[in-house]
C-alpha cells in the first residue's frame, strides 16, 4: 500500500475513502488515472457514475462516487452548467453581453475542468 505504483492523485475525499486500500487481484484494484483509460472502467449517466468494469466497480464502491453527497453535488453541477449553456446560447449574438459570454465560458471550463474550446463548442459559439 505504500508503493510508488499505489500513489496517484485523488481529491481529498477519494483520499480518504482509498486509505491504504490495495488488491493483489488486478479485478478489485481502483483504475489508475495515469494508467488507464478510465471510460473503459466508469461511465457518467447523468449525476451517476456506472462501472463498466470489475476495477470501476470497485472504485465505485471504496471511494464512494455514489453516495448522496456526490450525486447531490453531481446533480447540481449538471444544473447549474446546463443553465449557464442556455444563458449563452441567449446572449451569444447580443454583442454588448460579450464579455459576460467569454467570462461564463472560462467558469463553465474551470467548473467542469475541460478546455474553454469544448464550452464553446456546446454553446455554439
Amino acid at each position: 500500500a505504500t508503493t510508488y505504483s499505489n500513489l496517484f492523485y485523488a481529491c481529498s475525499t477519494c483520499n480518504i475513502f482509498k486509505a491504504d486500500y490495495w488488491s493483489e487481484r488486478v479485478e478489485a484494484r481502483i483504475p489508475n488515472p495515469c494508467d488507464d483509460v478510465m471510460s473503459q472502467h466508469l461511465a457518467f449517466r447523468d449525476h451517476v457514475i456506472e462501472g463498466q468494469s470489475p476495477q470501476g466497480l470497485t472504485a465505485i464502491e471504496q471511494l464512494r462516487l455514489n453516495n448522496d453527497n456526490s450525486t447531490s453535488y453531481r446533480q447540481r453541477l449538471r444544473r447549474d452548467v446546463l443553465l449557464l449553456i442556455d444563458a449563452i446560447i441567449d446572449l451569444k449574438n447580443k454583442k454588448e453581453h460579450r464579455t459576460i459570454v467569454d467570462r461564463s465560458i472560462a467558469k463553465i471550463a474551470e467548473l467542469c475542468r475541460v478546455p474553454e474550446t469544448a464550452v464553446r463548442k456546446a454553446c455554439k459559439v
